[in-house]
């Protein structure tokens, strides 16, 4: 039985993992919350990975606090980056394969086309490059890697103290009565966790290395996503734009950052519309 380590497992992602490495017979599955291991604690690392011994690591640990890493980007460096690199070199040490999830951002969203792994990437804010640079330590680290970009990940867990996701917070904003507003300058693919999840897995079995892009299909800009969400959820709810000026904001994000998956399909791994995931998501929440 291949044994697979899963840091973050109570998150969105992590659950997800969970399950999708649960259904399949030949994979033995455990997973650690932030509570039961802190990346950014070199040993413990070491130690975890050196008792457990696992043939593979997804790592869904990540800072993803965007607007607080503008103004305090220490954490976001240390968690992305700095934690990476170590967990990088522990896992050639031991000769793991490290599956990590990356991000979007690392773009800085000037292209009219969906970006290509090989694109150069151009980071507009500190968590951006965090992601960046810790994407770079594992390339310089370990060759047994293969590293995830997506985008607008959504799921049904969270995590003690984890924000609500993008679904959850118009759904609740919605329900309370309050006005909804939302940029639609914004272009990009939200991604379902349960579908980045058994593409994440897909990938594993395959052994695939290097970096793939893994999001939804198609595109739409964040106040499509929110009429979409409270139409399939029928709620009622008005979404207007939300212009730049008016916006508290302070970090950049890319204008367009809709990721090409073309790379993905080829290694027999597809994921449905942004839309299908949509209504799969509000089905299952309803149930």
């Amino acid at each position: 039985m291949q044994r697979i380590l899963i840091l973050g497992a109570t998150g969105q992602l992590g659950s997800e993992l969970m399950r999708a490495c649960g259904s399949r017979s030949s994979w033995g599955a455990k997973g650690l919350s932030h509570s039961d291991l802190e990346i950014t604690n070199a040993s413990a690392v070491r130690t975890a990975l050196g008792e457990f011994r696992p043939w593979a690591v997804f790592n869904c640990a990540a800072y993803n606090q965007v607007e607080t890493a503008e103004t305090d980007p220490l954490p976001a460096f240390t968690l992305n980056s700095a934690a990476v690199a170590h967990l990088a070199a522990v896992c050639h040490e031991l000769d793991i394969l490290l599956v990590h999830f990356s991000s979007d951002h690392v773009f800085d969203g000037k292209s009219k086309i969906p970006y290509r792994e090989e694109d150069p990437a151009f980071p507009l804010s500190s968590y951006g490059l965090s992601k960046l640079s810790g994407e770079q330590a594992i390339r310089l680290l370990h060759p047994r890697h293969c590293i995830l970009r997506t985008c607008g990940v959504y799921g049904h867990a969270r995590s003690p103290g984890a924000k609500l996701n993008f679904v959850e917070k118009i759904l609740g904003k919605a329900g309370r009565g309050e006005l909804l507003r939302v940029r639609d300058d914004l272009v990009c693919t939200p991604t379902a966790a349960s579908e980045l999840a058994d593409a994440a897995c897909q990938l594993l079995e395959k052994e695939a290395v290097g970096t793939f892009h893994a999001t939804n299909t198609g595109s739409c800009t964040w106040l499509e996503f929110s009429r979409e969400i409270l139409r399939l959820a029928a709620v009622a709810g008005n979404v207007e734009p939300l212009e730049l000026p008016d916006s508290p904001r302070i970090a950049l994000r890319p204008p367009m950052s809709v990721l090409c998956t073309d790379k993905l399909a080829a290694h027999g791994v597809k994921m449905s519309s942004w839309k299908a995931a949509l209504t799969s998501y509000i089905l299952r929440r309803a149930t």
